[in-house]
């Protein structure tokens, strides 16, 4: 597995994030810090709302002493706490292309995804690929959406459909 290697030298200050924002998540229940090694993500789709600020502002200040090592960026009731390096899911897409020779290939890739992080990756694919943010409709570098989970089942039903 390649792991960018300024990625790699923020495990231990992730480790030692992870130990703190796991004491703090555990005071609230309702919360939880996933670990994913190069990187943390603190769901806080459970927590009351007049809990969600205190929740917010405990993070931020244990990731403020790592400032210019890790960085902080939000999503659908998340919070990702990751290495400050200039990488992206975008990147990595376009990198793993260019391993498996397919990014010229435009009928073969399809992107579906949901958050702000899968804008990095419909970006990239633009021209390159199918690609469909899920949810509400809005603005968005993918070239299609769909509603719902139901919807990106009903798109592969169809894929498979014509596949067959």
């Amino acid at each position: 597995m390649w792991v960018h290697p300024e990625a790699k030298k923020t495990i231990p200050p992730l480790r030692n994030i992870y130990r703190l924002l796991k004491w703090e998540v555990n005071l609230l229940k309702s919360a939880l810090v996933e670990d994913k090694k190069l990187t943390l993500t603190v769901h806080y789709r459970n927590v009351k709302n007049n809990l969600i600020r205190g929740l917010k502002k405990k993070v931020f200040d244990i990731v403020n002493d790592y400032k210019g090592k890790i960085r902080i960026t939000t999503g659908k009731k998340i919070i990702e706490v990751k290495p400050d390096v200039n990488w992206n899911k975008g990147k990595a897409v376009l990198k793993i292309l260019r391993k498996v020779n397919a990014r010229d290939n435009k009928k073969n890739i399809i992107y579906i995804g949901d958050d702000n992080t899968d804008e990095d990756v419909f970006r990239v694919l633009d021209k390159k690929a199918i690609t469909i943010h899920v949810g509400n409709k809005r603005k968005s570098f993918a070239q299609y959406y769909v509603k719902n989970v139901r919807g990106v089942q009903k798109f592969l039903e169809w894929i498979d459909s014509i596949n067959n």
